[in-house]
């Protein structure tokens, strides 16, 4: 009877010993699995969040070079509200404010910047009587997406082979005839995307560069 008031107790205390065992084991399985749902979401939010932030990136670089074709014929940019050849400097700051940054010196150019951001938006040249002789765009006409997505190859399959093309440095330039204007597009030589575009005068160009 000793012996078998032994035994019962020692059974017991296997039995419920692996009865946590065995709780602690499925706990631990569904933490596993709770954590590996928890990381498949976050990759998957990850993944969403770059895509989208690629797809913002990117502009639709037909409906971009049309538009600013048609603009440039005027000597303007799309969304901008100036024209070289006519727009005066002080007609700038009227509408903009005073620029981020100037070169008055063998340039006469201004830059204007993405509101609160370091990257550049715009470029202003200032020729003969203050007037534009230069206007460039560092962004598409939402005034924010740079405009590296564009490449050469794309420009030259919507608008054919330029006119004219010049390397300075790092860079490539192509133009295009545009009425009384010239339209460039300058990127990076080495890997062929677009910087900026420029809608040029010489007759108001005095920079002496």
């Amino acid at each position: 009877m000793k012996i078998a008031r032994l035994i019962i107790p020692c059974v017991l205390a296997t039995a419920v010993l692996q009865a946590c065992t065995s709780s602690s084991a499925t706990k631990e399985t569904a933490t596993e699995e709770d954590n590996a749902t928890t990381s498949n979401a976050a990759t998957t939010s990850t993944e969403h969040t770059n895509a989208t932030s690629k797809k913002n990136d990117s502009i639709d670089a037909a409906a971009f070079l049309t538009a600013t074709v048609a603009a440039a014929k005027n000597g303007q940019l799309p969304n901008v509200p100036f024209t070289v050849g006519q727009t005066t400097y002080q007609q700038v700051e009227e509408q903009w404010g005073k620029p981020n940054l100037s070169f008055l010196n063998t340039a006469n150019y201004v830059q204007y910047r993405v509101a609160k951001q370091e990257q550049i938006a715009y470029g202003i040249g200032i020729g003969r009587g203050h007037t534009l002789y230069d206007l460039r765009a560092f962004v598409a006409d939402d005034g924010k997406t740079p405009l590296s997505s564009i490449s050469f190859k794309k420009i030259q399959q919507h608008l054919g082979k330029p006119s004219e093309k010049t390397f300075i440095g790092p860079d490539r330039i192509w133009s295009y005839p545009s009425g009384n204007y010239t339209l460039k597009f300058i990127g990076s030589a080495k890997d062929r995307t677009l910087h900026h575009i420029s809608v040029y005068s010489k007759v108001y160009d005095d920079s002496t560069q």
